[in-house]
């Protein structure tokens, strides 16, 4: 049997974050990071560069610090001058010298350039980064603003030191945030923890040095040593401040937080005790597992009792290597027996299974909303500039002040990072299998684990409870995810990918909502006086719509548990057509029963919204195509991009536009039935495992017979094929209006097809023009200020073109190689192929990163300067505060 890749509904926002990390599953073992044992530091892995700052820092600065108006001014000047360095060093120094090492992979003496490139560039880092803040202490501040702002960049030495820092953490647990604690013991807190900063600081920096000096070892070993003993003897002295439990938890967290990087200790250790007391509470009679808690409060104990004498060996003069060895190996021992005593009491075989997985961290998780930057710190994914990650959705079980347990859904959320920027990339739902996130109490904050078992990926989520995790997963994840994919909807006007709308894989069709009912009004003027009979027509189709959904399938699983597929993809296509009669009808009695509307507009509304339905039931497939899950040209609305022209360029575009509606839906047509067939023929050669619990938990497992492969390529070959003539006939179709236009109207139309096919790269410029005209339409503004705006816009918008076009050329190679991963590995593609094919994702990710830093930052620069060319009194009118 030969296991690949396979994927259930979904887009193509989808398939990018879910092949990066696949990537980074499957390729895992070909990068070592395997800590050593015991005195020797953790093993030296390539360094990373220290990511850059965004501007999104300095505006969380500018919130806490507060300076005045003209003091804002000397820290955003400082942060741009940052910014220009930061990009030079990168691209006359960093990228150089990481393709070199990329071309010569493995090989000792490339290795050994790349970490002295890395140290000289973790110190030219450090350089520039002093220099901006002193450059900003030159502002006017008092007293309590100074000492914020040394706090800040105290802080972001630490971070910075942590691109290099292995096996010592560079920051202590969050401290729970607790509302009945008392004032001054909050304030000696903070006093402990700014002691600690102060001393720490300077220490993890030298050590930051030393780790990327091959010969600091000594060195290194011996601040590692004084780092971990100042951070231990903070830990204690803030949780004998806090209540017990708060306390025993704050102490725990850093327990497990600088043993993490043992493969007993932390990194592998995904069973934890308190994951087992939510497991065992989530089964509605807990006291049924009295003996099992009992049991799980000892375990814990003797966890605790190796931990401390762990850091004990640690932090003392000399680290035998011998006794951490065997520290580490009673542990191991210690949670096999006690996971299988607590499995043999709850009478719960699989609470024994073993796990591994590997340890990411999610730096704010634990401070606040979830910033999807953080997602760089994936490292091999793509660099350490970027990623993505996959949650399981939740529904928060018990009171969310409590921290209570979360538990999983069938449906699953994908997020990727846009090359640490943090900028969400539009997600969707799907439907999945063995994905589970749970919320465990006791763990490292802040941590997320990936486990790979014999079974496909199970995600698990840790933090703490204080922060309040579930309803910030519920809230920031999901419902931003679910804002996300209306976002989506919205802006591609498509008939499909609406929260919900998922049944056992398959992207439903969606009717027509009240809010596009009203734009084809708008759009087809009609009368005021024929308002009432719209309104009657527009209620019925509603209605009818209704009742058509009431007609879905019930949820589940029919491809996954078994059921005929055939029948399946006939009652779906049967839904699609009657759908269709339902519209065609409504607009057959809006022609006849509406006066005073043009017939021909009527028309191609019908044209426009059967090509919508068209195009959805070549997405809605159970096991989609990566090629046209990856299409941009997908979702092409020429119609739609005509609205940037005026009137009168708009109804010369319109004869060539309606002839492509019409071309378009006849090449579409036969797309439908032909991924129906290849469905069935793939699906004949898979081999699908499942089982369900009777609690709604299904376990899955997909095998494709290898001998089945090579069909199965030659069926999927004449769609994709197809696919291409499509994606022709798209863009010969834009061609073809521009012809009929003429410039400049030709140029705002390719635009506006250009944001329909890349709309995250267009998004923060469109808030930049909309600030301008807010600007340029104040009353108050001097032709000076007028003339300093166009001037600054003019180099703006220059600039600004030519990093779009970079950002597009570089997202295009990664859908393609993202399109290629998702294939899945066949019978002739060698293994190494595979691997040389994901490194070259990370270098194309990698450039896709920095576009997208250079991009945003130039779109966030001129904004500031926009703001600095105003008035207070300006600034505040035009909403740029």
């Amino acid at each position: 049997m030969h296991r690949r890749p396979f994927f259930i509904g979904g887009d193509r926002r989808f398939a990018i974050a879910v092949a990066c990390l696949l990537t980074v599953l499957l390729c895992r073992s070909a990068i070592s990071s395997a800590p050593d044992a015991g005195d020797a530091p953790p093993t030296r892995r390539a360094p990373e560069i220290p990511r850059p700052l965004r501007s999104r820092d300095l505006g969380n600065w500018m919130k806490e610090i507060a300076p005045a108006d003209a003091e804002r001014v000397k820290f955003e000047q400082a942060f741009d001058a940052y910014v220009d360095q930061w990009e030079q060093l990168r691209d006359q120094s960093v990228r150089p010298a990481q393709s070199k090492r990329d071309a010569a992979e493995g090989d000792a003496t490339a290795d050994a350039a790349w970490r002295a490139s890395a140290a000289r560039t973790y110190d030219a880092v450090s350089r520039i980064e002093g220099s901006m803040f002193d450059a900003m202490r030159t502002a006017k501040l008092d007293e309590d603003q100074k000492a914020k702002l040394d706090r800040i960049a105290s802080t972001r030495a630490r971070k910075r030191a942590g691109s290099a820092v292995r096996g010592v953490p560079v920051n202590l647990p969050k401290t729970p945030a607790l509302k009945d604690l008392p004032a001054e013991k909050a304030a000696a807190i903070d006093q402990r923890l700014s002691e600690w900063e102060r001393s720490a600081t300077p220490l993890i920096e030298r050590l930051a040095v030393a780790s990327l000096d091959d010969k600091g070892a000594d060195r290194e070993k011996d601040l590692r040593r004084k780092v971990l003993a100042g951070e231990r003897a903070a830990v204690l002295d803030i949780a004998a401040l806090l209540p017990a439990e708060a306390g025993q938890k704050y102490a725990g967290s850093f327990r497990r937080q600088a043993l993490s990087s043992g493969s007993s200790w932390g990194t592998f250790a995904m069973k934890t005790p308190e994951s087992l007391r939510n497991r065992l509470g989530d089964e509605q009679a807990p006291e049924k597992y009295k003996e099992a808690f009992d049991k799980i409060s000892q375990w814990q104990k003797q966890r605790e009792a190796l931990e401390e004498a762990a850091l004990d060996t640690l932090t003392g003069d000399k680290v035998a290597p011998e006794a951490m060895a065997e520290l580490e190996s009673k542990y191991a021992q210690l949670n096999e027996s006690s996971l299988a005593d607590i499995a043999q009491a709850a009478n719960m075989p699989d609470l024994a299974e073993p796990s591994s997985g590997m340890m990411i961290s999610f730096n704010s998780l634990d401070d606040g909303p979830i910033d999807l930057g953080d997602l760089g710190d994936l490292g091999e994914l793509s660099g350490g500039e970027g990623g993505a990650m996959m949650f399981s959705s939740v529904d928060v079980v018990g009171g969310a002040e409590a921290g209570a347990g979360v538990q999983a859904s069938h449906s699953m959320f994908v997020m990727r990072g846009d090359g640490g920027g943090g900028e969400m990339m539009e997600g969707t739902s799907i439907r999945t299998m063995n994905v589970q996130m749970v919320v465990d109490e006791s763990s490292q904050p802040g941590s997320v684990a990936i486990r790979r078992d014999s079974t496909p990926p199970e995600l698990q989520v840790e933090g703490n409870p204080e922060v309040k995790i579930p309803p910030q997963m519920s809230e920031k994840i999901g419902d931003a995810i679910a804002s996300a994919v209306a976002q989506s909807i919205e802006e591609n006007n498509g008939p499909d990918t609406m929260a919900g709308s998922f049944h056992g894989g398959m992207i439903q069709m969606r009717p027509l909502n009240r809010q596009e009912i009203e734009g084809l009004r708008v759009r087809l003027a009609v009368p005021d006086a024929k308002r009432a009979v719209w309104d009657a027509l527009a209620t019925d189709l509603l209605q009818n719509n209704s009742e058509w959904l009431k007609g879905a399938p019930a949820g589940g699983f029919p491809i996954m548990v078994g059921e005929d597929l055939a029948t399946y993809q006939k009652q779906q296509g049967e839904r699609v057509a009657a759908l269709s009669a339902l519209e065609d009808a409504w607009f057959d009695d809006m022609k006849t029963g509406v006066q005073g509307i043009d017939p021909v507009l009527v028309d191609r509304e019908r044209g426009r919204r059967a090509l919508e339905r068209v195009f959805a039931s070549t997405r809605s497939s159970a096991m989609p195509m990566p090629d046209m899950m990856m299409s941009r040209w997908g979702r092409v609305d020429l119609y739609k991009a005509a609205d940037a022209l005026s009137p009168e360029a708009r109804a010369r575009a319109m004869p060539s536009i309606d002839a492509w509606c019409q071309q378009m839906q006849q090449e579409l047509a036969p797309f439908p039935d032909r991924i129906a067939d290849f469905n069935l023929a793939q699906r004949s050669h898979m081999n699908i495992i499942s089982s369900d619990d009777g609690a709604g938990k299904v376990s899955m497992s997909m095998n494709v017979d290898s001998t089945g492969a090579a069909e199965i390529e030659k069926l999927r070959k004449p769609i994709t094929e197809a696919w291409k003539h499509v994606e022709q006939t798209q863009m010969n179709g834009v061609d073809t209006v521009a012809a009929a236009l003429g410039e400049p109207d030709a140029k705002l139309f390719r635009r506006a097809v250009r944001q329909q096919t890349h709309p995250e790269v267009f998004k923060t410029q469109e808030k930049v023009n909309q600030a301008v005209e807010r600007v340029t339409a104040l009353p108050s503004i001097s032709p000076a200020q007028l003339k300093a705006v166009n001037a600054l816009m003019d180099d703006y918008r220059l600039r600004c073109d030519t990093l779009i076009e970079r950002s597009i050329e570089h997202t295009d190679k990664s859908d393609a190689g993202i399109a290629r991963m998702m294939q899945g590995p066949s019978s002739s593609k060698k293994a190494e192929d595979g691997v040389k094919e994901a490194r070259a994702m990370q270098v194309t990710e990698r450039m896709r990163g920095d576009a997208s830093y250079d991009r945003e930052e130039l779109n966030a620069s001129a904004l500031r300067r926009l703001r600095a060319a105003l008035t207070e009194e300006q600034a505040k009118a035009a909403k740029l505060n």
